[in-house]
């Protein structure tokens, strides 16, 4: 065993995060860091002190004389296992695939494995979930013509080894997902990578991958997009839905944009609040097919999309339904052309204070958004469900009236920057 170390016990994954002795025991002892936060008992912390760094909640320490891992493999028994024969085995009916519980029907496995005896023919390789540690791939076989390799859901530490793996394979799509182990190197020719859930955060200086066209991040911990996006000159497709993008700042001018091949963003699932950041994504000239989500989208409200059909004039589909000629013609009514694009977006936005018995807060909020969408905002603010809100006043200078209407967009009651919204009993 050593720190670094991905290892899995019942199932459960995990990396070794402290080897050594605790306070008052003469025993050794291993801190793990879960995969799964509910599996941990603490943050790395031995009666008050801190022994190791992890996630919030989810440490513990095993005593290493009684702890026995799961069994994990090298990817030469795992390809050995899987397409050439089960040297594990297997009866006549039923074999239990490494690293996967679930049962899988072994008729015509004989066939299967016959066909892929040799593995010089063998274009993908498709090892997800094969309780794989080590990269010894047999020098003896020949991989050559190997362009799809997928270790996802795997127990690899080190990518320097993923990194000398790829160097003998002339890959062109490697999947990764939930292999908890960060990128930094470079792959010449790899055009295709999924990195779904894997804990990243925004990209540093020294990550580059220019030939990637395609990338997935879904579930990861990215915030900025722009700076992702400026680290892959070349890509054309990017899934970072369900990361943690607040907000799209403006781009800032230059010769030289990034992104210019971008052509389809998946942002569902991020808490942006602003049209106005989804608008931003205009510095992506060859954008033409997007999805997003609103912390306050009411889906029965079209405007949010006629807009930004307006700002982003060259979309040719939102939220995977193709735009219109009708939509197009309809969101002409929304005024500036977008050249105009910052004065307009001004102008559909309302900055009021929040304020409640603990404190404020600026909110900078779309005149679209409809009085309910306030009162979901607002909850959040004061930490209620959006029903117990029952009505919301606004007061400005020396007058103050309620927002009675549910539906009324906020531009309906003419509100001003700088007013202040309170919850009225």
């Amino acid at each position: 065993m050593y720190v670094g170390q991905r290892i899995s016990l019942d199932g459960h994954r995990g990396t070794i995060r402290y080897l050594g002795s605790l306070e008052d025991s003469p025993s050794s002892w291993t801190g793990v860091e879960w995969d799964d936060s509910s599996r941990g008992k603490h943050s790395g912390t031995f009666k008050g002190q801190q022994i190791f760094a992890c996630k919030q909640g989810s440490g513990s320490f095993l005593k290493s004389s009684k702890v026995s891992f799961d069994k994990s493999y090298s990817i030469t028994e795992a390809i050995s296992y899987k397409y050439i024969e089960d040297s594990r085995g297997v009866d006549e009916e039923v074999s239990n695939v490494v690293g996967i519980s679930r049962p899988v029907q072994s008729v015509g496995f004989d066939k299967i494995r016959e066909r892929f005896r040799d593995l010089s023919q063998i274009t993908e390789l498709y090892l997800a979930d094969e309780s794989i540690e080590f990269l010894d791939l047999d020098i003896d076989r020949d991989f050559s013509k190997v362009t799809t390799l997928d270790l996802s859901w795997n127990l690899i530490s080190s990518f320097n080894k993923v990194l000398e793996l790829s160097q003998r394979l002339p890959l062109r799509t490697l999947k990764l997902e939930k292999i908890q182990i960060l990128i930094k190197h470079h792959f010449a020719k790899l055009t295709v990578l999924h990195l779904a859930h894997n804990d990243l955060l925004d990209c540093q200086n020294d990550f580059e991958l220019v030939s990637i066209t395609s990338l997935d991040l879904l579930g990861n911990k990215i915030s900025d997009l722009h700076l992702l996006v400026s680290h892959f000159p070349a890509l054309e497709i990017l899934n970072v839905s369900n990361n943690d993008i607040k907000f799209i700042r403006p781009a800032i001018s230059s010769s030289v944009q990034p992104g210019a091949r971008l052509k389809h963003i998946n942002l569902a699932g991020n808490p942006l609040e602003d049209l106005q950041d989804v608008s931003n994504l205009a510095v992506y000239p060859n954008l033409c097919s997007l999805q997003f989500t609103l912390l306050f989208d009411d889906k029965k409200d079209e405007n949010s999309r006629l807009q930004l059909i307006k700002y982003l004039p060259q979309l040719q589909v939102i939220n995977r339904t193709k735009v219109t000629l009708q939509e197009r013609q309809d969101a002409d009514r929304f005024g500036q052309t977008p050249v105009n694009l910052t004065r307009s977006m001004v102008n559909n936005f309302v900055t009021l204070k929040l304020v409640s018995e603990t404190g404020t807060l600026d909110k900078k909020l779309l005149k679209t958004q409809t009085v309910k969408q306030l009162k979901a905002t607002f909850a959040r603010f004061v930490k209620l469900r959006p029903t117990q809100i029952r009505t919301l006043a606004y007061h400005y200078k020396e007058q103050t009236i309620e927002l009675h209407d549910d539906l009324a967009q906020l531009s309906y009651y003419d509100l001003s920057d700088g007013g202040s919204v309170l919850h009225s009993e």
